[in-house]
């Protein structure tokens, strides 16, 4: 088999490679601080902030939802009627009925219930992630010139 010979420019023996990407490398960084520099100056906000502020609202929601849902029903978290946050509270401030409600099935359906809605809130923010990082786009150029 013959001997695979690279182009004179990317040829290790005949010229060290730094010296071939150092200028490719100098001109994308170039490009790309001159185009962040051209934004700045025409006023274009940047979107990134705004994209990830909703999707760690989609997190924060998702997680928060995942949680109402499952807590009052699994031992996952602890046992939902032997809290001793709420013995103590309920001792505390003279309200035994407090505790009794709390962990009736009542309660815990309405905490999974605002489970479900914060869950719903997530999957809204998914399907109109654009306009929800639109709003806030305006909301700060508003916030801004004022």
């Amino acid at each position: 088999m013959g001997r695979i010979t690279l182009p004179h420019c990317l040829n290790c023996n005949q010229v060290d490679q730094s010296r071939y990407w150092r200028p490719i490398i100098a001109q994308v960084r170039e490009t790309v601080l001159n185009s962040v520099v051209e934004a700045s100056i025409a006023g274009e906000p940047t979107v990134m902030i705004e994209r990830l502020t909703v999707i760690f609202f989609i997190i924060l929601c998702l997680l928060l939802g995942f949680y109402l849902i499952l807590s009052p029903w699994d031992t996952l978290f602890g046992n939902w009627s032997e809290n001793y946050l709420l013995v103590f509270v309920s001792e505390g401030a003279g309200l035994p009925a407090l505790q009794s409600t709390v962990t009736s099935n009542w309660f815990r359906g309405a905490v999974t219930g605002l489970g479900v809605l914060s869950l719903i809130i997530a999957f809204w923010e998914v399907a109109h992630f654009e306009q929800s990082v639109a709003l806030l786009r305006e909301h700060d150029l508003n916030k801004s010139g004022k």
